[in-house]
């Protein structure tokens, strides 16, 4: 019989045992009511640049969608069409209120893989309020995310290449994003890497790459202890230069949330 050791960050193609070792998989097959469970794999095909996949809005400024095809198990790629400022993203419905003590877990994950970071761009992966899920979520020459409730992981351009990816937080209407870990993760070319996240229901929020942890968020450092907005999952990429495709391939997406209070 095969065992899973959850106190290990897991092997790199599938979701990190550590992320995930507390998800209660039993109880959303109970009772799916209770609980948000989102496992996006890419397998069911898709139309080119098509308005919606599966759970996803594709949203952006000439925004392109595609399925790889040398690729198992379902992969596809988000560029825009070689423009200055053109942009890719999925975005989901609202999920998620982020707020000290709601005793509602969240669990994140998803494995992505950009191309070629000597490119001039900006990608990201988390959760954002639902009026930066725009073509702007990343705003113009990749200098920042906008200014909406977000937390999750970015990585902006230096306006030559695409700097490194890093776990960070923003309040709505903030100046710029908070830094929880500056340096999270050097992307190289072609190469895939799983962002993570996980709320205890408390005050915590771990951050992790490749299955470890990294850093952590205190909520109480949020205004009033909270992002104020409700969240949806937002993942894509922004060419801040044109010229050449920015790519942002993205194997999988892994989502689980407690609507009702646990007491956990």
């Amino acid at each position: 019989m095969s065992v899973q050791d959850y106190g290990i960050a897991g092997a790199a193609d599938v979701a990190s045992p550590l992320i995930w070792k507390d998800c209660p998989m039993g109880a959303i097959t109970k009772d799916p009511s209770r609980y948000v469970h989102i496992w996006e794999d890419f397998d069911g095909g898709v139309a080119a640049d098509v308005a919606y996949y599966g759970k996803f809005e594709l949203v952006g400024t000439n925004a392109d969608m595609d399925v790889i095809d040398d690729e198992y198990y379902g992969v596809i790629a988000l560029s825009g069409s070689n423009g200055d400022n053109d942009s890719s993203f999925l975005k989901s419905n609202a999920l998620y209120d982020l707020t000290m003590n709601n005793s509602k877990r969240f669990w994140f994950e998803a494995r992505v893989n950009v191309v070629d970071v000597s490119l001039d761009q900006a990608i990201v992966v988390g959760l954002m309020e639902p009026t930066g899920c725009t073509a702007e979520g990343i705003a113009d020459n990749g200098a920042d995310i906008i200014n909406e409730d977000y937390i999750g992981f970015l990585a902006i351009t230096d306006a030559t290449n695409m700097g490194n990816i890093q776990a960070v937080y923003q309040n709505g209407g903030d100046a710029a994003h908070t830094d929880v870990v500056a340096a999270a993760h050097t992307a190289v070319d072609d190469t895939y890497v799983k962002l993570g996240m996980r709320f205890d229901g408390k005050q915590t929020v771990t951050f992790y790459v490749n299955g470890v942890s990294v850093g952590t968020l205190d909520v109480d450092d949020l205004t009033s202890n909270q992002l104020a907005n409700p969240l949806c999952i937002f993942v894509g990429i922004k060419d801040c230069v044109g010229g050449a495709t920015t790519v942002l391939q993205i194997d999988w997406i892994r989502f689980a949330c407690e609507k009702v209070a646990s007491g956990y």
